[in-house]
């Protein structure tokens, strides 16, 4: 995969990530996983850590040469899993392959990893909430399809995505 600006981002993100507990997650519609990483702070239906990994389509959690839960699995079992994680810490966050997939790989050498099904590829965002005044620009890279996108968000509750966003096809 060719470096390009919103790649950088990316790794930019992930070094700040790095270290930070996993400290909320919750499922979402279908096979949405939304991933809180850092001190929390109450939000207007889930509590937000300093960062979010959002998760929109297919992924699975793998350890020990196995998976342990995924997408498509009943809600008792990613509950679980999910307990089992919080408190474990990132140990790396990487964008690979030719569609843009994500990986994060936490302590324990847990792994949750995205994968696409079909011609849309896989959809996620990891975004950067640290700033104190709400108004302010969070920086948010978004993986789609061959494409990465690097976001400017602002709003005071809920994000818009800036007229000046930055994509980088590669």
């Amino acid at each position: 995969m060719p470096d390009s600006p919103a790649l950088d981002a990316l790794r930019g993100v992930a070094g700040d990530l790095a270290g930070l507990p996993l400290t909320h997650a919750r499922k979402g519609h279908g096979p949405s996983l939304f991933l809180e990483f850092g001190p929390l702070i109450p939000g207007i239906s889930s509590p937000r850590g300093s960062f979010s990994i959002s998760l929109f389509y297919y992924w699975r959690i793998e350890a020990g040469g196995r998976v342990h839960c995924a997408s498509d699995g009943d809600r008792e079992t990613w509950e679980a899993r999910f307990q089992d994680l919080i408190g474990k810490k990132i140990v790396s966050l990487e964008a690979f392959g030719e569609l843009s997939e994500l990986r994060l790989v936490l302590d324990d050498d847990f792994r949750l990893t995205t994968f696409a099904l079909d011609d849309d590829g896989p959809d996620w965002t990891v975004t950067d909430h640290r700033q104190e005044d709400p108004l302010a620009r969070r920086r948010s890279v978004r993986g789609r399809r061959r494409t990465a996108l690097v976001l400017l968000k602002s709003g005071p509750i809920h994000d818009r995505i800036c007229p000046n966003s930055l994509r980088t096809t590669y």
